[in-house]
C-alpha cells in the first residue's frame, strides 16, 4: 500500500515549480514585448522627422522657383552662394540650407535638418 504521508509535498511542489515556469516565461514575454515598442517608436521618430524634413524640401523648392524669401536675389553679395530657412512642419523645427553650385542659378546642393524628438 502507498504511503500518503510521504506524497503530501507533492502537489504544492508541483504548483510551484509551474508557477515559477510560467512566471520566467511571462517575463521573457514582457522583456520582448518592451524591446519591439521600443523599436517601433523610434522607427516612428525617424520616419516623422524624415516626412518632415522632405516637406521642408519641397516648401524651399517651391520658393527656389519662384524667387520667393529668402531666394530673392541668388546675387546676393554678401554671401551669395547659401541661402537657408528654418520652419516647423508638423511640430519640428526643419532647416533646409542651400547651396548654389557654381555660377549655374538652375543647379543646387540642398541640406536639411530636423530635430529628432
Amino acid at each position: 500500500m502507498l504511503d500518503r504521508h510521504a506524497e503530501r509535498g507533492m502537489a504544492l511542489a508541483m504548483v510551484l515549480a509551474v508557477g515559477l515556469l510560467l512566471t520566467i516565461t511571462t517575463m521573457a514575454l514582457l522583456r520582448t514585448v518592451g524591446f519591439q515598442f521600443h523599436s517601433v517608436e523610434s522607427q516612428r521618430r525617424r520616419d516623422a522627422a524624415f516626412y518632415a524634413a522632405e516637406a521642408g524640401i519641397q516648401a524651399v523648392w517651391v520658393k527656389l522657383q519662384r524667387n520667393l524669401p529668402p531666394f530673392t536675389n541668388p546675387d546676393d553679395p554678401a554671401n551669395p552662394w547659401v541661402r537657408s530657412e528654418t520652419m516647423t512642419v508638423g511640430g519640428r523645427a526643419v532647416t533646409v540650407l542651400v547651396n548654389r553650385i557654381a555660377t549655374n542659378p538652375n543647379r543646387f546642393s540642398i541640406h536639411v535638418t530636423t530635430e529628432a524628438s
